[in-house]
């Protein structure tokens, strides 16, 4: 029997036990593996019975407790965010207490501004670009442990209204005379979306299906813990392509839990039904245009349904081939992948972006703003 210090047994071991009956004692996961798992292997001699082995397993949280405090100048509002004018100047003062010790403690503060960390308990900054900036203060005791919070404090910064349309009534005036001048001005909303789309040209050769494609959309901006509780919690998954034919492709989208919805499977039809307009010469490997298709459950056929007696597939709506509540369960944030494999030689084409749109009624309300 072997105790591994990981989540596979290609890490390092921790102690290996032959044939015998004083029990190995207790192993604990090193503070060097990130995963915090241990693996067990076992294997036989091939002869013979025996009582076999058994052992007890606990789970800890090595780290003690560490909670925050943050006061910030100016204050938030009731809701907890900041909201400041472009080129004001937000003061944040830190603290923490500990549930065991707080001796030789660092704290920094990521002001989300992509500068990284900045060391002190206490930090000024200016924003001046417009835009929702995710403030995270971070609490290290001298154990390496950290305080759980992921985002602490919330800071909008106005954008810049819209006066187009504001004007006096009279284009000339006399000395001594008035004019009106109507004013008119419409905010400009700012949104940071969950899940930033994938984008870029991306290759798809010809292939006989041993390899396929992927690219995957980080999520990381639902609350921890956060799950896809109905299929209408996914509006759609769009992507941009072109190639020649649908009838190679089989193409999937992975949550991240491993759950996989087809969004169009091979051999279910397509044969030689366009998609875009590719350039149908296996020596010419230079892009075509892409059509974007948008797979939603509204729609009412799938890409098999609807290449009958076409010769190139529309841009517009389709069904997926699975529900999307296949993916009911799985956590919001991480990766969510695509996978396209082409399984016939000869035809190929391009990807030139995808990505997912979330109902907007789960989207946390903090990350949008007029």
């Amino acid at each position: 029997i072997s105790i591994i210090d990981g989540d596979s047994t290609a890490a390092p071991q921790l102690g290996t036990f032959t044939n015998t009956t004083t029990a190995p004692g207790m192993f604990q996961a090193s503070a060097g593996n990130p995963t915090g798992c241990l693996t067990v292997t076992f294997t036989s001699n091939g002869s013979g019975t025996g009582a076999g082995w058994r052992a007890g397993i606990s789970c800890f949280d090595p780290c003690q407790a560490i909670s925050t405090s943050i006061v910030t100048t100016p204050a938030p509002d009731a809701d907890g965010i900041v909201r400041i004018c472009q080129g004001d100047t937000v003061n944040f003062d830190g603290s923490a207490t500990f549930s065991v010790d707080g001796t030789g403690a660092t704290y920094e503060w990521d002001l989300g501004n992509g500068g990284g960390l900045n060391p002190g308990a206490i930090q000024t900054e200016t924003y001046t670009t417009s835009g929702i900036y995710l403030i995270d203060f971070v609490v290290t005791d001298a154990a390496g442990c950290s305080d759980r919070e992921s985002r602490d404090v919330v800071v909008h910064v106005s954008t810049d209204p819209d006066f187009t349309g504001t004007a006096a009534v009279d284009n000339t005036i006399c000395y001594g005379e008035s004019t009106d001048i109507n004013g008119n001005v419409t905010p400009i909303e700012f949104a940071i979306t969950p899940s930033p789309p994938i984008t870029g040209r991306t290759f798809l050769p010809d292939d006989n299906g041993t390899t396929s494609y992927q690219t995957c959309v980080s999520v990381d901006l639902f609350p921890p813990g956060a799950t896809m509780t109905n299929a209408s919690d996914l509006v759609d998954i769009f992507l941009n392509m072109e190639h020649s034919y649908l009838g190679d492709l089989d193409i999937s989208v992975t949550a991240p839990n491993g759950a996989t919805v087809s969004l169009h499977t091979y051999g279910s039809g397509g044969g030689g039904t366009f998609l875009g307009v590719p350039i149908d010469v296996d020596t010419d490997l230079n892009p075509g245009t892409g059509f974007d298709y948008v797979f939603t459950e509204s729609a009412t056929q799938t890409w098999a349904q609807a290449q009958a007696g076409v010769t190139t597939l529309p841009a517009g709506d389709y069904l997926p081939v699975d529900p999307y509540s296949t993916f009911v369960g799985t956590p919001l944030n991480g990766q969510w992948c695509i996978n396209i494999t082409d399984n016939l030689s000869s035809d190929n084409g391009y990807i030139f972006y995808w990505g997912l749109n979330f109902n907007p009624a789960i989207i946390p309300a903090d990350l949008s703003f007029t």
